[in-house]
């Protein structure tokens, strides 16, 4: 009867062990408790690994996963082994050259001496929890966005209602002064200023569009040429403004306004990270864009792209300050240099003409700001 017994829980175990979703494999120590061989493992533990049963049996643990060390699982395994005091390991992300994988196990000591984890593999539950997260974050900055474009539109629309009547007097009072009258030059230059504040209106405006501009098109090439000496008009000598090579042509389906706000905010934003101190800021023009490390970034779209980058012998930008450098009024810098709306407006642009913008480490120091836009036919 016993032995009947003892036949029927073997098989339900092995009924278990076969069947069952999660993982389970059996270890023997070696070396004293400081290895582990695996004895057996069962379909599912050889399916979560990607591996077959014979790619296991009789290898040892640290062969078979060498990345078990950095994830404290082996040292579990050693301490169930010498005192026999089962363990629940928490889920920890394994990974090494072959696989990743987010695990969780359960560690216990056989009448036999041998090792049994039982371990459930929760890979895709973490990676849609990482989808969530990162969807949560995405509708956040939408929301923020909104916000901003919609109180942007409010203020850019009562701004410009203030600056007619001052443009309008300002222009009567030109006219009916003569050049050579003290007062002439005052209008003129009340002049001057209310027209930079009608295109800074117009550069408040872009955040509160919601359809895209007409794609009347414009070349990148000749626009970098302007930006460029404008910037270098007002840098000091010790920094140095340069470009290199440039393609014959750049064509892409913007309005140049917007391609000039791209460039011009991205030049400010290098020539202010490098400071008060020698250094250089470096366009590149790349058009066609043919380097697989850039279109990496919009592998999924067939078309054509250009490429424009910023690079800068500045302090780089760290991996904190990466996750939030383009959204609005987010900024390093202090209040009197900067809005924090330089590089929002740059995002917003490039998005809005789908294209993509990033930063990463410059090849020999500083950060480097990478857009491609499609390029035009």
């Amino acid at each position: 009867m016993a032995d009947q017994y003892l036949n029927a829980e073997s098989r339900l175990f092995h009924e278990i062990f076969q069947h069952v979703s999660t993982g389970i494999a059996v270890y023997e120590a070696v070396d004293e408790g400081k290895d582990f061989v695996f004895k057996d493992i069962n379909p599912a533990g050889t399916s979560i690994g990607k591996m077959p049963r014979e790619a296991y049996i009789g290898r040892r643990l640290t062969e078979v996963y060498p990345g078990v060390r950095e994830t404290g699982l082996l040292e579990v395994l050693q301490r169930v082994w010498k005192t026999g005091v089962p363990e629940k390991f928490a889920v920890t992300r394994y990974r090494d050259e072959r696989i990743e994988l987010w695990v969780e196990n359960y560690v216990t000591r056989l009448p036999s001496g041998e090792n049994l984890t039982v371990f459930e593999d929760l890979t895709a539950r973490k990676q849609t929890e990482a989808e969530k997260a990162h969807l949560l974050k995405q509708i956040h900055r939408v929301q923020k966005m909104e916000a901003l474009a919609a109180l942007a539109a409010g203020i850019a629309h009562d701004f410009n209602n203030l600056l007619m009547p001052i443009l309008g007097y300002a222009q009567m009072g030109a006219r009916r002064s003569a050049s050579e009258e003290p007062h002439h030059r005052y209008f003129m230059r009340i002049l001057d200023a209310s027209r930079r504040a009608k295109d800074l209106v117009g550069q408040i405006l872009l955040l509160s569009r919601d359809n895209p501009s007409a794609e009347k098109g414009a070349d990148l090439v000749p626009i970098l040429k302007e930006c460029v000496k404008l910037l270098r008009a007002g840098v000091p000598e010790f920094l140095e403004i340069s470009y290199e090579k440039l393609p014959q042509t750049a064509p892409v389906p913007a309005d140049p306004v917007e391609l000039h706000q791209i460039v011009m905010n991205l030049g400010v934003n290098a020539y202010q990270a490098v400071g008060k101190k020698s250094g250089w800021v470096r366009f590149q023009l790349e058009c066609p864009c043919e380097t697989a490390h850039f279109l990496r970034k919009v592998s999924d779209a067939p078309t054509p792209w250009v490429r424009l980058s910023v690079l800068d012998s500045g302090p780089g930008v760290s991996p904190e300050v990466r996750e939030k450098i383009f959204e609005p009024y987010f900024s390093t810098k202090k209040p009197e240099e900067g809005t924090g709306l330089g590089l929002f407006i740059v995002s917003g642009v490039v998005q809005r003409l789908g294209g993509a913008v990033w930063v990463e480490d410059a090849p020999q120091g500083g950060a480097a700001f990478h857009v491609l836009l499609p390029m035009a036919p």
